[in-house]
């Protein structure tokens, strides 16, 4: 009998080893079904960081592109900005001259006709060589 329950024995160690074994077996697959789906997440993330980088990169050459186009224009507005500044000069100073000088230019004029009517009065016969100019 000793045998009989050795065998006896053994069987059931060899019965809980083969449920051991089949339950091993099916959480292997389920770890290899895991993995798989694991493996197909982080494909997927990986193209969509690879898609971001590409887009990030285009992003950057446009943003590159309008930096450059806008100091472009900066500098153009800035050069306009100085033409701006010398036409206003060049205008100011006829205008600053031609304002300076209407008040004595004024006088000088009320002075030439007062010397006229001055002319008329003490002299009414205008000479030959006035008369021409008229």
């Amino acid at each position: 009998m000793n045998c009989e329950q050795e065998i006896q024995k053994l069987e059931k160690a060899n019965r809980i080893l083969q449920k051991k074994l089949e339950r091993a077996a099916i959480d292997r697959i389920q770890l290899e079904e895991t993995n798989k789906k694991k493996e197909s997440l982080l494909k997927k993330v990986i193209n969509e960081l690879q898609e971001s980088q590409t887009q990030l990169k285009q992003r950057t050459l446009e943003l590159e592109q309008t930096l450059i186009n806008l100091q472009t224009m900066q500098d153009k507005m800035s050069v306009l900005g100085g033409l701006v500044a010398d036409v206003a000069h060049e205008i100011n100073n006829p205008v600053g001259f031609i304002m300076g000088n209407i008040t004595p230019a004024i006088e000088y004029i009320h002075d030439l006709l007062y010397l006229i009517k001055l002319y008329q009065q003490y002299y009414p016969e205008p000479t030959k060589e006035i008369k021409k100019t008229n």
